[in-house]
């Protein structure tokens, strides 16, 4: 029996945009010009920050970390003003750097990684980890075969694991 193959889509040009586009992404993201969501999975999740907002409720514990913390890091901020222990982690060099001229207070909590690659965080490190429109960026063999099992692995058996992806098709 003949299987399908899914077709190489187009190649994702994401890196480059976050590269050359990272302070008006960075803006928008801390001026909150695109937080709403005007579709979502659940009635409750209106904003960026409601998921935030329930992963302060459900986590067991204050230490994270935001894989794919974008542009200035603002959900790190966000939650390490908040007393929490935050890190964020982005495979866009740019964008992390610029997370540390926006918040130098924060700078040894932002670095580089590229999530299709084993993370560098022992076991059980994370109450939580927050992956937040980042997923549909990554190659799907290595989502399966290396990015969700390396989550399951630095997160506790108790942790929390929100994500979020966006379509670009309608299905």
């Amino acid at each position: 029996m003949k299987q399908n193959k899914p077709c190489p889509g187009p190649p994702d040009w994401s890196e480059e945009f976050y590269r050359h586009h990272a302070h008006r992404y960075s803006d928008v993201a801390h001026q909150l010009l695109q937080a709403f969501y005007t579709r979502s999975s659940h009635p409750a999740l209106k904003e960026d920050f409601d998921l935030l907002d329930r992963l302060v409720q459900l986590a067991p514990g204050r230490r994270g970390l935001d894989a794919g913390c974008g542009a200035g890091a603002r959900d790190v901020h966000r939650l390490w003003t908040q007393g929490f222990d935050v890190y964020g982690i982005d495979a866009v060099e740019e964008t992390t750097q610029l997370a540390k001229e926006i918040h130098p207070e924060i700078s040894d909590r932002v670095s580089v990684a590229n999530l299709g690659l084993p993370l560098e965080y022992p076991d059980e490190s994370f109450d939580f980890v927050i992956c937040d429109a980042v997923i549909q960026h990554i190659e799907p063999a290595d989502l399966m075969g290396v990015t969700l099992k390396e989550f399951a692995r630095i997160l506790r058996p108790d942790g929390v694991f929100p994500f979020t992806f966006t379509m670009s098709r309608k299905f």
